[in-house]
């Protein structure tokens, strides 16, 4: 999580342009399908320059995922400083894991079926410049 926030801070921070890389989703290239997490790199990255609107229109996981990294980070800054563990992580994984999971692959479906039925293929959220 925390190398998911720190790409998109550095995207937010420097610009697009000045990514070392600049690649597409290899589904959507192999398959014409976009992944599940296909916008999401776009999400963070808006995300970070603070356009909320246009993070949730590339991933609505997005900005939760960025807000929840640096929440993780700064957890574990404390649990590394105290020496304990503030919170029971593996209990906690295992309460949300599934059900972000499962909403992550409806949300999936859901944009999918959206465009199909727009008649817009590709999705323009899985093709849009980074």
């Amino acid at each position: 999580m925390l190398l998911l926030g720190g790409g998109a801070l550095y995207t937010a921070l420097y610009g697009r342009d000045r990514l070392p890389l600049q690649w597409t989703c290899p589904l959507l290239a192999l398959t014409g399908l976009p992944c599940p997490t296909c916008g999401m790199t776009r999400s963070l990255a808006a995300t970070g320059r603070g356009d909320w609107a246009t993070a949730v229109q590339f991933h609505a996981f997005g900005p939760p995922l960025l807000i929840a990294s640096l929440a993780a980070g700064l957890i574990w800054a404390a649990e590394l400083w105290r020496g304990r563990s503030l919170l029971p992580w593996r209990s906690l994984i295992r309460k949300i894991g599934l059900p972000l999971l499962v909403g992550l692959l409806i949300y999936y479906i859901t944009r999918l079926w959206i465009s199909w039925q727009a008649g817009s293929w590709p999705p323009p959220w899985a093709i849009a410049p980074l």
